[in-house]
């Protein structure tokens, strides 16, 4: 509910004694007095204030409509039913205008105080300007006169002989020393000077801040003690709390940069476990410098764009130069980060023959075919990679089935499990194995082939008359 319509609404509460006619004649007659300042572009904080408080008012018409009653009897009916025409009330509204003519008197006074330690604060000040540029006037002529003599020792020294050029000397370095010694007095002295205005400025400045403290406190008070409402509406009038609209924007925004903040966490939890796992390799022996540089200044970047984020949030001063030159060296290090990191990839050599270093483990099993002709062994091997078969006959394997697996022991564990007529051969990649062979190569300044690496050969020997009895299952 607008402001206007929230005082009319007072009004007609405080004017419920009077009669209905009575009351829409003063309702129109106060709806027109701010229809017309609203038209006049004032505001209506403004206009109501002009008006008065609604008890006042309201007491103000109906002692109005009173008087042009002649019905005494009628009167004394509205005053009897009336809250608001009692000696009680009209002795409290008399005391608040002579507290409010009592603050006022206080005010001019106290602002007439100001305005003198202004004007002497002024006087003092121009004074202060007037030494000052009386001091640089002998200065300048001191200057001028030091310059004069210089020029008159110059011109004596030319037309000298030998001696009194050695005179003139020992005269100008003792002048000179003197000389120093006056220049070291002054300095002190300016220095001196230069302590005491600061001190001065100092002092200057914080009687401004505590006269600007006490004014806005002053006005603060003014304003609430000019606002101090008579009903509960009125309370609701002023502009403590924050409309709907801006509690609203405020709510979306802080839940949006909590999202946020949870988000970036997140991400920098990430990048510092990569930071410390990228410090355990580097005392490992894997010198990736490029890669250690790039995670640390993304990880610093990171946690300082969740500082900045966070003071957003709560509406604290961010300092937007600093914010953006540690974001510029920060992507800056990353950047320079990468390019050691590529280039330290570039220098490592790619080996295709693996023999230099590694070499096949073999494994051999034997295996007995059912003694039931009618009944198959069946073998099921278990990899991640096509399975190369090497098939080979042999009459003295009769009876018998022989297995041997070829593969590389740094990429792969080896499993072997028997049923009845179910052979299981596992080749199971061991990911901490091969992490531990790609970190030793890097550390030789080499990755081998990883294809030839992960290669195995399973071989089958057995006679031609049992290749009926035997199935290989994918």
């Amino acid at each position: 509910m607008k402001k206007d319509k929230r005082f009319l609404n007072s009004l007609e509460k405080e004017l419920a004694v009077l009669k209905e006619k009575d009351r829409v004649l003063i309702l129109d007659k106060y709806r027109n007095i701010i229809d017309e300042g609203l038209s006049s572009k004032k505001k209506i904080t403004a206009i109501l204030k002009e008006i008065g408080p609604v008890k006042e008012v309201a007491l103000k018409e109906i002692e109005a409509v009173q008087s042009n009653q002649k019905d005494n009897v009628f009167k004394r009916f509205f005053s009897f039913i009336s809250k608001d025409l009692t000696v009680k009330d009209e002795n409290s509204i008399k005391e608040k205008e002579e507290k409010k003519k009592l603050r006022e008197q206080e005010r001019e006074e106290k602002r007439k105080l100001r305005e003198e330690n202004r004007v002497v604060r002024k006087a003092q000040r121009e004074e202060k300007r007037l030494e000052r540029e009386k001091l640089r006037e002998e200065k300048n002529k001191e200057r001028a006169k030091i310059k004069a003599e210089k020029e008159k020792e110059k011109e004596k020294f030319k037309t000298a002989d030998q001696k009194e050029k050695e005179e003139l000397r020992k005269a100008k370095k003792e002048k000179n020393k003197f000389l120093r010694e006056e220049k070291k007095k002054l300095r002190e002295q300016e220095r001196e000077e230069k302590r005491k205005l600061r001190e001065e400025k100092k002092a200057e400045r914080k009687l401004k801040k505590d006269n600007l403290v006490k004014e806005t406190t002053e006005k603060v008070e003014e304003v609430f003690e000019e606002s101090i409402p008579d009903t509960i509406e009125e309370i609701t009038e002023t502009h403590v709390f924050e409309s709907k609209e801006a509690r609203r924007k405020r709510i979306i925004l802080t839940t949006l940069g909590t999202v946020l903040t949870i988000l970036l966490i997140f991400f920098w939890l990430w990048v510092t476990v990569l930071v410390i796992a990228c410090g355990f390799a580097y005392l490992d022996g894997v010198k990736f410098v490029g890669l250690i540089i790039a995670a640390f200044a993304l990880d610093f970047l990171l946690l300082w764009i969740v500082v900045m984020v966070n003071r957003a949030i709560f509406h604290k001063k961010n300092n937007v130069v600093l914010n953006l030159i540690i974001v510029f060296v920060c992507v800056a290090f990353v950047a320079l980060g990468i390019v050691l990191f590529f280039r330290k990839l570039n220098s490592i050599k790619s080996v295709e023959d693996v023999s230099d270093k590694y070499s096949m483990t073999t494994k051999y099993d034997t295996y007995m075919l059912p003694s039931d002709t009618n009944k198959k062994l069946s073998f099921v091997f278990n990899a991640n990679y096509k399975t190369q078969y090497i098939v080979d006959y042999d009459e003295n394997m009769l009876g018998k089935v022989k297995v041997e697996v070829k593969y590389y022991e740094a990429y792969y564990d080896y499993f072997i499990k028997k049923s009845s007529n179910i052979v299981y051969i596992s080749l199971k990649i061991d990911e901490r194995d091969r992490l531990s062979t790609y970190i030793s190569d890097i550390k030789d300044g080499v990755i081998y082939d990883g294809d030839e690496m992960s290669r195995y050969i399973v071989k089958i020997t057995m006679a031609k008359e049992d290749r009926e009895r035997i199935e290989i299952v994918n």
